[in-house]
């Protein structure tokens, strides 16, 4: 338990610095974006294979 008190209270210390914080936050508006950015490359990639062809293959003939 003082163990689990002591890495708290190391983390909180360390989370006090600018630069950590900084970087924590841009990594995650990073991922975030990075995906949003893949969320939509999905989905578009999604949509077009969704779609009918504008050539059919074969003719009912």
């Amino acid at each position: 338990m003082f163990d689990f008190a002591l890495q708290v209270m190391f983390i909180r210390r360390i989370l006090r610095l600018r630069i950590v914080r900084l970087a924590i936050v841009l990594i995650l508006v990073g991922s975030v974006v990075a995906g949003a950015i893949y969320t939509y490359m999905i989905f578009q990639a999604v949509e077009q294979r969704s779609h009918s062809p504008h050539v059919h293959t074969h003719s009912p003939h």
